[in-house]
């Protein structure tokens, strides 16, 4: 290999909050954007090897640009982007694409796709650094607004992607072929991460080893003893070359975190280039140099089908309570847009659209990949006696302060959205007597344990009807005015109207100590000296359904110390030798719970001696009488700690090596299967799902709270690059919460929340993840009750209503949005990977329908019979429906 060209792209990477706090970042980035645009300014007049090029790496900059500069400024700015002297990036943030629902993913992308449409410049490529992992379905949605390329500009810190035995450059393609071409220079290849002293990130190599080398040098001469420039850029031609680098061209990324531009990049190209100690360097943008190795090399670059799943997943639980109210904000969201979507008048309020936007803005800002200042080496700092509550401190704590207020300020919002929605929708109701709507947010009938409360001066419940069937509801009170009742079948995005009878409900608690939970499906026994679960007997299938043999009570609270992990920046964080010592769990009691024709339950409390104090733990385990369904409700109180810890919810399912499958915002992904080089085995991001299949049969597990998860056992620094992905065993541990990492993270933090999982037992069969998608809906998308009062003003006297429908089930609804008066758009994707026809039914009725590109772009109508439209989709594929409804 001889280099015959280095193409350099200058830009900024976005850590919002990284280097300062987020609002002086941004700060200083319309500053950066404004110097890069004075560089343009004489490019017109100029030779193409004397004008400068910047790339904008997160639109989000070019967004707040925009809004906060007068006319001339933004004028110049597109003009920039125009003339190709600015090159716009498509993602919003830098994502961590993992996290984010579908909406999400597609406004992330979607915001430069459509200001380059609407200003006339190209947009074709992506840049995402630092993070060394993927969405499965990110290719589908790239491809989907036109964009071609994907620079993985990755970090050197905590990512198994620099060094995996992957292309160079690739085509990255997801299950329904949908391509971006990847490129993918990485590290060096000859050597592992474990081996390193220091971090060096694919998007600083030509700080590394060209730009502050050479300016040095060419100001100061050569010294003695340090490697002359020339040198350090051979230094990486001999990596190259030893890797079997197969191309004369290469795209080096010059970038540092938050950095601004370089005011004598373009002398210095030139001077370095008078030299002729490297091969001719030219300043561009990486469109310029991906379209020509895609000319170049077209045929002959490889396509890789696959998932890259993302190291980084590490950096979402170490805050599991602003994760979990991020989580709460999707969901809520999700529900809120789609209750809007079938309201039949416009919103009253008219700032509703740009509280809409508001929590959108801050969803993105919370999936961005920056959790709070840089901190490496803080624990030099550490002052014995303050310990983490030292003044020194105070500025972390306040940006990881703002971090969190993303995700409380998009729950809020998300919550009053949802509420205004649903009570206007709610209104449409008639009926001359108090009555009770249960309220279905999922794509599919649920028919499932409901609280309802009544506040705490509202009357007292004695039990309800049905007003469709008239059959009595079963019911339990569980507090104070606060009732769990077993819903009849709630239509999918519907209601369903009961009839309330007040007075007094009988006391259906238990005083008797009971060691075994059953119903029809499972019998549960509890151990009295552990306070916990260890057995689950399937009483269908004649199985027990939890590994006695392993020790481990079910929702046993895991706690390890870490002994020896290294601080600083050596192995890339990723050092294998990470000691771990279990404290256990000291039982203190335990109690009956629930207990009723509901659901019945038993409290455990236990402490676990932390290294600042006592950890005080709840678990509750709830089956419920009409399922083969346990809930797990952990409690976990724990003060903060700057010693290295770990906390996993342990879920030792019986079986041998068991297939895994969980669902992603898009997609589903199959570990054994789906893994590529480079992917992240240690732990999962599950955000809907998982299904687990063993000869004990089919278990499918999700959590609305805490969606990290370790599969086969705990796996926590292994950092395993082998494939094919193993489980080993049908173990499942929740990943709750960690604090090893040296930066970007809340370093340390007391913990006070709840967090739920929910487990469905199927007595045998493989994957199934149509039934997964069931029986995770039952607490992703979970019902609501409400008292409302008589309201002879609505006209709408069914007992339950239904406003949409969606077939087969296969069939996944990914969102629902009011675009305005009648008009509302959805998104559908196939998941069983074969073509099938969608049928989707509006009660409203349906006037037009037309599939749109993820521009909102018509693309052809469709037919429509009465209230239903037909569709007929291919293999895991992605579409987009406008439709106008009361027809």
């Amino acid at each position: 290999m001889k280099l015959s060209a280095v193409h350099l792209i200058h830009h900024t990477h976005m850590d919002i909050g990284y280097t300062d706090l987020p609002g002086e970042v941004l700060e200083q980035h319309l500053a950066h954007l404004d110097r890069a645009l004075v560089l343009c300014q004489g490019n017109a007049d100029l030779p193409e090897d004397r004008q400068f090029r910047w790339t904008c790496e997160s639109a989000l900059l070019v967004q707040e640009y925009l809004r906060c500069q007068p006319r001339a400024h933004r004028e110049r700015l597109l003009h920039a982007l125009r003339a190709g002297w600015v090159e716009l990036q498509a993602c919003l943030t830098q994502p961590l694409t993992e996290l984010a629902c579908a909406e999400e993913l597609i406004r992330c992308i979607g915001y430069a796709a459509e200001l380059a449409r609407q200003e006339g410049f190209p947009l074709e490529a992506a840049t995402i650094d630092d993070i060394g992992g993927y969405a499965g379905r990110l290719p589908t949605l790239l491809q989907g607004f036109g964009i071609r390329y994907l620079i993985a500009g990755v970090g050197g810190f905590q990512v198994h992607l620099p060094w995996a035995d992957l292309p160079y450059l690739f085509y990255l393609e997801s299950k329904d072929g949908a391509r971006v071409l990847v490129w993918n220079l990485g590290q060096d290849r000859q050597v592992r991460p474990q081996e390193l002293t220091a971090i060096r990130a694919v998007y600083g190599l030509a700080s590394i080893h060209l730009i502050p080398p050479y300016r040095e040098e060419l100001a100061r001469g050569r010294r003695e003893g340090v490697p002359t420039a020339r040198e350090r850029f051979a230094q990486l031609v001999t990596r190259l070359e030893n890797d079997g680098y197969p191309f004369d061209e290469v795209m080096l990324q010059y970038a540092n975190d938050n950095g601004g531009p370089d005011e004598g990049l373009v002398d210095l190209i030139a001077r370095i280039n008078a030299t002729g100690e490297t091969p001719p360097i030219r300043l561009t943008t990486p469109c310029d140099f991906l379209r020509k190795m895609e000319a170049r090399y077209g045929e002959s670059i490889p396509v890789l089908r696959g998932v890259l799943t993302d190291p980084w997943v590490m950096r979402a639980n170490p805050t599991p309570s602003p994760l979990k109210k991020y989580r709460q904000a999707q969901r809520t969201l999700e529900a809120a847009e789609a209750y809007a979507a079938f309201e039949r008048e416009p919103s009253p309020d008219p700032g509703e659209p740009a509280r809409v936007e508001e929590v959108h803005a801050n969803l993105q800002l919370y999936s961005d990949h920056t959790y709070g200042l840089s901190a490496w080496g803080w624990e030099n700092s550490l002052d014995p006696e303050a310990s983490t509550r030292a003044a020194a401190y105070d500025r972390h704590r306040e940006s990881w302060a703002c971090k969190r207020v993303y995700a409380e300020a998009a729950r809020q919002g998300a919550a009053f959205l949802e509420r205004a929605a649903r009570q206007r929708l709610g209104a449409t109701v008639h009926s001359t007597e108090p009555f009770v709507l249960v309220w279905n947010p999922a794509t599919v009938p649920l028919s499932e344990p409901v609280e309802l409360y009544l506040g705490r001066g509202g009357p007292e419940l004695a039990g309800l009807t049905d007003a469709e069937t008239g059959e009595a509801v079963p019911c339990q009170r569980i507090g104070n005015r606060r009732y769990l009742l077993r819903a009849p079948t709630v239509p999918a995005f519907g209601y369903r109207r009961l009839i309330p009878r007040f007075g007094t409900l009988p006391d259906s608690g238990s005083s008797e100590p009971r060691l075994e939970l059953e119903n029809d499906y499972l019998r549960l026994r509890i151990d009295s000296e552990i306070g916990a679960v260890t057995s689950i007997y399937d009483k269908r299938s004649g199985r027990e359904r939890l590994d006695q043999a392993s020790g481990i009570g079910f929702g046993e609270l895991l706690y390890h110390r870490y002994e020896a992990v290294a601080f600083g920046t050596g192995k890339a964080g990723m050092g294998r030798e990470w000691p771990r010592v279990a404290i256990p769990e000291r039982p203190a009691g335990w109690r009956i719970g629930l207990w009723g024709p509901v659901a019945q339950s038993v409290v455990a409390h236990g402490v676990i001696e932390g290294p600042s104090g006592a950890i005080r733990m709840t678990r509750e385990v709830i089956l419920y009488a009409h399922a083969p369904r346990i809930d797990l409700r952990i409690r976990v109180d724990k003060p903060e700690t700057p010693a290295k810890e770990c906390c996993y919810v342990a879920l030792p399912f019986a079986g041998g090596n068991a297939e895994f499958r969980f669902e992603q915002a898009i997609g589903w992904v199959q570990p054994a299967e789906d893994l590529l080089p480079g992917a992240m085995q240690d732990a999962f991001y599950c955000p809907s799902w998982i299904d687990l299949a063993s000869e004990t049969g089919g278990i499918t597990v999700t959590s609305p709270d805490a969606p990290v998860f370790q599969f086969g056992r705990i796996r926590t620094g292994e950092w395993l690059e082998t494939l094919p992905f193993t489980a080993g065993s049908s173990h499942l541990y929740g990943w709750l919460y960690h604090n090893l990492l040296d930066t970007d993270c809340a370093l340390w933090q007391e913990l006070l929340d709840t967090f739920t999982y929910s487990i469905h037992f199927r007595p045998g069969g493989g994957l199934d993840s149509i039934a997964a998608r069931r029986a995770a809906a039952a607490l992703q998308q979970p019902l609501f009750a409400e008292m409302r009062a008589p309201n002879p003003l609505g006209d709408d006297r069914r007992p339950a209503r239904g406003f949409i429908r969606i077939t087969p089930e296969s069939v996944r609804l990914l969102s629902l949005r009011r675009l305005g008066p009648g008009m509302v758009r959805l998104r559908l994707e196939e998941t069983e990977g074969r073509a099938q026809r969608a049928r989707v039914s509006f009660q409203a009725g349906v006037r037009t329908a037309w599939v749109e590109d993820l521009l909102g772009q018509r693309l052809g109508s469709l037919p429509v019979s009465g209230d239903e439209i037909e569709l007929d989709l291919a293999p895991y594929a992605l579409a987009t429906l406008g439709i106008e409804t009361g027809g």
